[in-house]
Protein backbone atom coordinates (compact mmCIF):
# COMPACT_ATOMS: atom_id res chain seq x y z
CA UNK A 1 0.00 0.00 0.00
CA UNK A 2 1.27 3.46 -0.90
CA UNK A 3 1.63 6.18 1.69
CA UNK A 4 -0.38 9.37 1.30
CA UNK A 5 2.83 11.16 0.29
CA UNK A 6 3.46 8.58 -2.43
CA UNK A 7 -0.10 8.97 -3.72
CA UNK A 8 0.25 12.77 -3.87
CA UNK A 9 3.61 12.52 -5.66
CA UNK A 10 2.19 10.00 -8.15
CA UNK A 11 -0.73 12.30 -8.96
CA UNK A 12 1.60 15.27 -9.46
CA UNK A 13 3.78 13.20 -11.79
CA UNK A 14 0.73 12.12 -13.80
CA UNK A 15 -0.20 15.78 -14.34
CA UNK A 16 2.98 16.37 -16.29
CA UNK A 17 5.50 19.15 -16.32
CA UNK A 18 4.17 22.70 -16.15
CA UNK A 19 0.68 21.81 -14.90
CA UNK A 20 -0.71 23.73 -11.94
CA UNK A 21 -2.29 22.13 -8.90
CA UNK A 22 -3.41 23.15 -5.44
CA UNK A 23 -3.94 21.45 -2.10
CA UNK A 24 -7.63 20.94 -2.81
CA UNK A 25 -6.72 18.65 -5.71
CA UNK A 26 -5.53 16.06 -3.17
CA UNK A 27 -8.25 16.20 -0.52
CA UNK A 28 -9.59 12.80 -1.62
CA UNK A 29 -6.23 11.34 -0.54
CA UNK A 30 -5.74 13.01 2.85
CA UNK A 31 -6.93 15.79 5.15
CA UNK A 32 -6.17 19.41 4.29
CA UNK A 33 -3.54 19.62 7.02
CA UNK A 34 -1.76 16.48 5.81
CA UNK A 35 -1.85 17.68 2.20
CA UNK A 36 -0.49 21.11 3.19
CA UNK A 37 2.36 19.59 5.19
CA UNK A 38 3.18 17.12 2.41
CA UNK A 39 3.23 19.80 -0.32
CA UNK A 40 5.40 22.05 1.85
CA UNK A 41 7.80 19.16 2.45
CA UNK A 42 7.97 18.37 -1.26
CA UNK A 43 8.63 22.01 -2.11
CA UNK A 44 11.48 22.19 0.41
CA UNK A 45 12.98 19.05 -1.10
CA UNK A 46 12.87 20.65 -4.56
CA UNK A 47 14.41 23.86 -3.26
CA UNK A 48 17.22 21.95 -1.56
CA UNK A 49 17.82 20.01 -4.75
CA UNK A 50 17.85 22.95 -7.13
CA UNK A 51 19.01 25.63 -4.69
CA UNK A 52 18.00 28.68 -6.72
CA UNK A 53 14.42 29.65 -7.49
CA UNK A 54 12.82 32.95 -8.37
CA UNK A 55 9.36 33.96 -7.24
CA UNK A 56 6.84 34.69 -9.97
CA UNK A 57 3.62 36.71 -9.59
CA UNK A 58 1.07 34.77 -7.59
CA UNK A 59 3.66 33.07 -5.40
CA UNK A 60 4.75 30.54 -8.00
CA UNK A 61 8.37 29.48 -8.16
CA UNK A 62 10.54 28.80 -11.17
CA UNK A 63 14.22 27.83 -11.34
CA UNK A 64 16.35 30.96 -11.62
CA UNK A 65 18.57 31.20 -14.68
CA UNK A 66 22.09 32.33 -13.86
Amino acid sequence: MQTMRDQIVARIERLGEGKAFSAKDFLDIASRTTVDVTLASLMLAVIRKRRFFKCLPGGLYQPAVA
